[in-house]
């Protein structure tokens, strides 16, 4: 049997090990020192193993093999990634309202005509209202200096703002007064909601589903592609089943599969922002959509626009 290898599998593979003599027979297989445990079926000199079993990513395994008086070792190294190649979409038809381009923007939503953003940096935080026509500032109040504002959600008829490293979850009212403050367990980086659920990410392949009152998670998915997972998850919103995600470093947005964590799209919007232009405007961070128009408005750390943009939810 061949060892040390990297297979690559995705869930619709099955891994198939099969002794060089059709007439032996596997009385047993064990597992040795494997990262997960193995479900697999032994059929006649053969060994089938469902790759829909592993997470994403890479797992190594070790298996001994008997075979009457024989034993033979299985280790290798197996790498699951998607068997979903994503589309790449690119908006046409934009709208540009101007942004401030000294909001760090970590956060954005939208509720009732209004957009909600949150910023950060240490000492600049602010949670600001904007006029979702004119990108103009209708209202804007600092947060504790001491804190860093990240990602930006709306639950039970209030702001829910994560801090960076804080340890902290703050809650706030649409008019921008601090009600309490929550403590947070784990980086706070991207944040939406869903249904009594808040969804948050913490820049690494993991998306959280929290539970509204106690923030315990309830549900952990991992976010992966064609090539293996996805790491730095940062900005989120929830749109039309799907969870739209900021990837920090990337002017693009992922399309992502909220049952399998699988990457259905690419949204690319490095052609519309000009870097030669705007030196200073830092990565595509912040995704807020508006159901009712059927709106989606996206903007970056210290971009100079905020960019509209109404998608069909087609194929």
């Amino acid at each position: 049997m061949p060892n040390n290898r990297i297979i690559q599998i995705s869930d619709s593979d099955t891994i198939i090990y099969s002794l060089a003599r059709k007439s032996s027979l596997i009385d047993s297989v064990s597992s040795v020192k494997s990262d997960d445990s193995v479900h697999l079926s032994i059929k006649g000199n053969q060994i089938q193993i469902i790759s829909k079993q592993f997470q994403p990513g890479v797992h190594n395994m070790s298996l001994k093999v008997y075979c009457g008086k024989q034993e033979y070792y299985i280790e290798d190294r197996l790498f699951k990634v998607s068997d979903i190649i994503p589309s790449t979409l690119i908006p046409m038809s934009v709208l540009f309202l101007p942004h401030d381009t000294s909001s760090f923007t970590q956060g954005l939503v939208y509720r009732d005509q209004v957009l909600y953003e949150s910023t950060g940096l240490l000492g600049r935080s602010k949670l600001s209202k904007l006029d979702p026509k004119t990108g103009e500032i209708l209202a804007q109040v600092d947060i504790d200096p001491n804190l860093f504002g990240e990602g930006l959600a709306v639950l039970n008829d209030s702001l829910w703002q994560l801090t960076w490293k804080n340890g902290k979850i703050q809650v706030f009212d649409f008019a921008l007064n601090m009600s309490r403050q929550l403590p947070y367990k784990r980086e706070g980086w991207g944040l939406t909601s869903k249904g009594d659920l808040l969804v948050a990410s913490d820049g690494s392949e993991y998306i959280y589903f929290l539970n509204g009152t106690d923030l315990t998670v309830e549900r952990e998915l991992i976010v992966y592609d064609d090539k293996g997972v996805v790491s730095f998850i940062n900005e989120l919103e929830f749109i039309e089943g799907a969870i739209w995600a900021n990837v920090l470093g990337r002017d693009q947005v992922i399309v992502i599969d909220e049952k399998t964590g699988k990457v259905m799209k690419r949204i690319d919007f490095s052609s519309l922002i000009d870097r030669q232009n705007y030196p200073h405007a830092g990565p595509l961070n912040g995704i807020a959509f508006n159901k009712t128009d059927n709106l989606i408005y996206f903007t970056g750390k210290n971009w100079p626009f905020l960019i509209v943009w109404a998608p069909f939810f087609a194929d």
